[in-house]
């Protein structure tokens, strides 16, 4: 079955910061450091929900940060519903066309230090916007749907594209 993204605006999200339960040793550092600084922005950890309100939830939230890998569903999600996440750029999971984008960092340390100046920069209107529909285009140029079928389709007719 197809996702159903709810894709809202700027104007129309929460005062709201979902984050992944995955564990990090600057997770909780960087949390506190939000709350200090953004006090009456709610923060929400993902546990717990059915897939369909964990999309209704970051469709509302105006910020995502996920603390997995990077390229997963926190990073991903947000993004198809108009909104802006934040990861860890990592080799191992995300493509270089990701790499310069305004909503990665290089390590969590440059999180930690970082994320509240580039939220406050990104919190008007055409900044976020502009945050959220550049991290976009490059996810779905690289997640097209019938780009993946024309794929499959070569790969069953023998025609590889990998050495």
């Amino acid at each position: 079955a197809e996702v159903k993204y709810h894709r809202c605006g700027y104007r129309r999200k929460e005062n709201l910061l979902v984050y992944s339960p995955d564990e990090r040793p600057q997770k909780k550092e960087i949390l506190e450091q939000l709350r200090r600084a953004f006090p009456q922005m709610r923060q929400v950890e993902v546990n717990g929900i059915s897939f369909e309100e964990y999309i209704d939830l970051v469709g509302r939230a105006k910020w995502v940060i996920t603390f997995g890998e990077g390229l997963d569903n926190y990073f991903a999600a947000p993004l198809n519903s108009g909104g802006v996440s934040f990861a860890v750029y990592n080799e191992e999971f995300f493509t270089p066309e990701y790499k310069d984008l305004h909503n990665l960092f290089s390590s969590f340390e440059e999180m930690r230090d970082k994320i509240a100046d580039r939220i406050k920069a990104f919190d008007t209107a055409e900044q976020y916007a502009q945050v959220s529909s550049e991290a976009e285009a490059v996810l779905n140029r690289q997640y097209d749907v019938k780009r993946h079928l024309e794929q499959l389709r070569e790969f069953y007719l023998g025609q590889y594209t990998f050495p």
